[in-house]
């Protein structure tokens, strides 16, 4: 009994670390303090998430080599999560379906990979290694390709897993539920598309391709106009007149926060139908939490910039797409943990069986892990070369100035602080 007592305390203390850790690194990254951010990131480990934390305050900062390098390790790491094929690992491994998810290494979201590929690009550009970027902005398409079986296999393994356990869950039933459909069904561009992956080769192929690129940057510019309606992608640029490309990245995204559901089993009468004659059962998923932005529009040299990528929708269309998985999961991880606390009080007594409630209840956690130095948006603005001036509500955020066709990237955080990084593209 004093094992237990003390398990449960231990695990109450855990909750909610994840999150601390988060908050601190967000807090220096909403500051404008890279420095510092990659500071905490480091500090906090070399796994899959602090290691994109890592390498995105890399990359705000200017430090394009290192950023580069802390994204491939990541990425060795995101690969790596995705090619185990074992029983154990299908199931989610034993200490996940015990404890929870966040007993077990972060394994990355679908949108993750493909923005470690983007980054990676544009680290590339800014380091002038042309082909190098053309190789990664090649593998962000591939993994936008390769991303819409993904979460319809990893339901289907998890069906099979707890099959082999000896029950059975009908997981369409609780997405019927209200308060579950309220929170599914979101679409953001079609076929797990990132337009950020279609500027940045639209900006590479016309400053940077060849004659047998014509054809292909015409397919992206017109798939990237037909998903944003951009007027400034609709322009007559003057090869002539030296053109500059302005992108604005801008605030954070959602955050994942605990929803915590305890009800009697009868809510899942006939879904888990070896676990009719129980009473109480408790889950807990995560669910996305909109972060404000300091500034939502933006003007470039007196003209509106248009908006080309709304992360919010990305990172809500696809955590839509892995509910299913994510309830799934959940409601495996309660059946094995319930049918324990059953048998356990038959073996045991009403007591023993009372405490190791109170422990499946500690213990089931929502994993509310995420790279969150993702933006909430990005913007896109073509002006003439000259001096470059970002504006917000009447306000000057940031200004520079370029020569000959250019890039500009704009980093606007979550607390409002204005850096820039300008490249030169001819």
């Amino acid at each position: 009994m004093k094992n237990i007592f003390y398990f449960l305390s231990t695990l109450f203390l855990l909750t909610g670390c994840m999150s601390g850790k988060l908050d601190k690194f967000d807090k220096e990254m909403s500051s404008g303090d890279y420095e510092a951010a990659k500071a905490v990131a480091q500090k906090e480990g070399k796994d899959l998430l602090w290691t994109l934390q890592a390498a995105a305050a890399s990359t705000a900062a200017g430090q394009h080599q290192e950023s580069n390098t802390l994204f491939d390790n990541a990425e060795d790491m995101f690969i790596a999560a995705r090619r185990k094929s074992n029983a154990a690992d299908r199931m989610g491994t034993l200490a996940k379906i015990l404890v929870n998810d966040n007993a077990v290494a972060y394994k990355g979201e679908m949108y993750d990979g493909i923005l470690i590929n983007t980054y990676k690009a544009l680290n590339f550009m800014f380091l002038k290694e042309w082909d190098l970027a053309r190789v990664e902005l090649n593998r962000a398409y591939d993994r936008q390709r390769r991303a819409t079986d993904f979460y319809a296999e990893e339901i289907k393994e998890q069906e099979e897993a707890a099959s082999k356990k000896g029950f059975r869950i009908d997981v369409s039933k609780v997405m019927a539920k209200p308060e579950i459909q309220r929170l599914s069904g979101l679409e953001a561009y079609a076929d797990y598309v990132n337009p950020l992956v279609n500027l940045m080769e639209v900006i590479y192929l016309k400053h940077k391709g060849d004659v047998s690129d014509a054809e292909r940057l015409r397919q992206t510019q017109n798939r990237l106009l037909a998903m944003t309606k951009s007027k400034h992608l609709q322009k007559e640029l003057n090869p002539q007149d030296p053109w500059t490309w302005v992108v604005v990245e801008n605030g954070q995204m959602p955050r994942r926060v605990e929803w915590r559901l305890d009800f009697p089993i009868g809510i899942f009468s006939g879904l888990i139908r070896e676990m009719d004659n129980l009473s109480i059962v408790s889950i807990a998923i995560p669910k996305l939490q909109t972060i404000p932005a300091a500034y939502n529009q933006f003007v470039v040299n007196g003209e509106n910039v248009d908006m080309i990528a709304d992360m919010d929708k990305i990172i809500e269309a696809e955590y839509s797409r892995a509910l299913p998985g994510i309830l799934t999961k959940a409601l495996v991880s309660m059946a094995i943990k319930t049918i324990a606390q059953y048998q356990i009080g038959r073996a045991k007594g009403h007591t023993t069986a009372f405490f190791v409630g109170l422990l499946q209840a500690a213990s089931t956690q929502a994993d509310v892990r995420t790279w969150s130095a993702i933006p909430k948006n990005y913007h896109l603005a073509i002006v003439q070369s000259g001096t470059i001036s970002l504006t917000s509500r009447g306000g000057t955020l940031g200004s520079t100035e370029t020569k000959g066709n250019s890039l500009v990237f704009f980093k606007v955080s979550r607390g409002g602080h204005v850096t820039s990084q300008t490249l030169v593209l001819d």
